[in-house]
């Protein structure tokens, strides 16, 4: 006489999933305990003098009253101040 339960047995094809349940875990804790491992301190970079910066050679001087352009922006703005009533003009440059 035995002292153990009987169980009935499993249909086929139940089960399987058990193991690989078990291999997965076992897989995902494997790849986390192989990742907390004693980093190396990063060394910090040698520090670059910085390089002067070279003057501009071109100068701009203020010649529209010699050439007699007179305007004055006006950008529309009222009440709310929508976005574009803000923006500036902008400028063209030819040659």
């Amino acid at each position: 006489m035995s002292v153990l339960p009987r169980f009935p047995p499993l249909p086929v094809g139940e089960g399987r999933g058990q193991g690989r349940a078990c291999a997965s875990v076992l897989l995902a804790g494997t790849l986390l305990l192989s990742a907390c491992r004693r980093q190396e301190p990063v060394k910090p970079a040698p520090a670059i003098p910085p390089r002067p910066t070279p003057v501009p050679a071109a100068r701009f001087e203020e010649k529209a009253e010699a050439m007699g352009i007179r305007f004055i922006h006006v950008n529309g703005a009222r009440g709310e101040r929508w976005m574009p009533e803000t923006m500036g003009g902008g400028v063209a440059v030819l040659d």
